[in-house]
């Protein structure tokens, strides 16, 4: 029983985000699949890599723009007060915004992969399954940093917190730092992204149990703005 009001909380605060959000969501959606193909249309040739870091570099903003529609309407207009005074709990609450952005990302990223590859006429692969993981992952992150942040450092610590790694990593290459060359190895025998699935889910987890945990025991005030 508890089970079926978890699910009808969660049902009806996505349809909610989705009649607030969905058409604008969708415009952004329908505008960036048609900016991909006019830079097709522009340049026939610009390389079946260059139209999918296109359309991953639209997919990694967009997530950001997205958490902050969803969380910044309930902290300033001060809904989620309301939402706090109703028999909603927190982690429906914060489980509801992931699963609407997660909605949104699967749809663009569907659609801005499907431009890509039928525009540069490329066979699908593997790594377009992990490029939605590593949105999925970056679409918790934004929404979790909102959620626990204020809107300036909500938008900024998601994209600090995927670099630093991606810098690192990028710095040992150069290098030729022999643990990187392994990873790179790993990567390109299969299991290499097997794991980054498991850490990928695995980070997503702990940033919302801890961000619920923090939203139970935060004052309903202090998440103002």
């Amino acid at each position: 029983m508890n089970g079926r009001r978890v699910g009808r909380q969660l049902f009806a605060l996505v349809a909610l985000d989705l009649r607030l959000h969905g058409l604008a969501i969708m415009g952004m959606n329908v505008a960036g699949v048609a900016f991909i193909l006019l830079v097709y249309a522009i340049r026939p040739n610009p390389g079946g890599g260059g139209l999918m870091a296109l359309a991953f570099n639209m997919n990694l903003l967009f997530p950001m723009v997205w958490s902050d529609w969803l969380i910044s309407r309930e902290k300033i207009v001060h809904t989620i007060g309301w939402i706090r005074s109703l028999p909603v709990s927190d982690a429906a609450w914060v489980l509801a915004k992931v699963l609407t952005i997660s909605v949104a990302i699967t749809v663009t990223w569907a659609a801005s992969a499907w431009a890509a590859a039928s525009a540069a006429a490329l066979p699908w692969a593997p790594g377009w399954w992990l490029m939605l993981v590593a949105l999925l992952t970056m679409g918790v992150l934004s929404v979790c940093a909102r959620v626990r942040f204020t809107q300036k450092t909500g938008q900024i610590l998601p994209l600090v917190v995927a670099g630093v790694p991606l810098a690192i990593f990028a710095v040992a290459r150069r290098r030729g730092a022999a643990s990187v060359q392994w990873l790179v190895s790993a990567w390109h025998d299969g299991w290499g992204r097997d794991a980054s699935v498991g850490l990928a889910v695995g980070v997503s987890l702990v940033v919302l149990v801890y961000v619920i945990g923090w939203l139970k025991r935060a004052d309903t005030h202090a998440l103002y703005e």
